[in-house]
């Protein structure tokens, strides 16, 4: 991928949404290791896709469709309940649901980040506040960089990763919390 730093147009239709995250990034002056790195994580949470909710690829899941699970946060709680988890229970793995909850529901992993629990929460929260959805790519995106930037103080260490390899390694360690990445 290749970006100039042009402003990017969210709903150009012709512009794929791999081209729309790295202009966003360029234009927040993030450098291209760092681009390359977030978005290298970001394939392995959700393909760099906005419209991704956790487990969706399951067969039950897609019978629902990715919409009606989203559609709501009771939707999302049977989703997350009723499917996701006896999915994991069923293939072995190990999760803590506790992570899940927040706020009286569960929030499956959730958009470009899977952002889980709390931070699913925070970024519907944020969507609102600004009105907008939070399935929109831009708005992830800007929370996504309000997060590396004011929570989690990330974009100077990302901007020195030698390489997007190790820009790759610090998102996952140090913004999903993922060690194993």
């Amino acid at each position: 991928l290749s970006g100039s730093g042009q402003y990017t147009t969210f709903d150009d239709k012709n512009m794929s949404q791999q081209t729309k995250i790295w202009n966003y990034f360029l234009n927040q002056d993030y450098e291209k290791n760092a681009i390359a790195g977030i978005m290298g994580a970001w394939q392995t949470e959700s393909s760099n896709k906005a419209l991704r909710v956790e487990g969706d690829y399951l067969p039950k899941a897609k019978e629902i469709g990715v919409n009606n699970i989203l559609a709501s946060p009771s939707s999302l709680d049977n989703y997350t309940t009723g499917i996701l988890f006896p999915a994991y229970k069923n293939s072995g793995k190990r999760i803590d649901k506790d992570t899940y909850y927040w706020n009286g529901h569960y929030y499956p992993g959730l958009g470009l980040a899977q952002w889980t629990g709390s931070r699913a929460y925070n970024l519907r929260k944020y969507a609102a506040e600004n009105n907008s959805d939070w399935r929109n790519l831009k708005t992830q995106l800007e929370f996504a960089n309000k997060e590396l930037t004011e929570k989690y103080y990330l974009k100077n260490k990302l901007n020195k990763a030698p390489s997007p390899e190790e820009a790759a390694k610090i998102v996952a360690s140090k913004y999903e919390g993922n060690t194993s990445k």
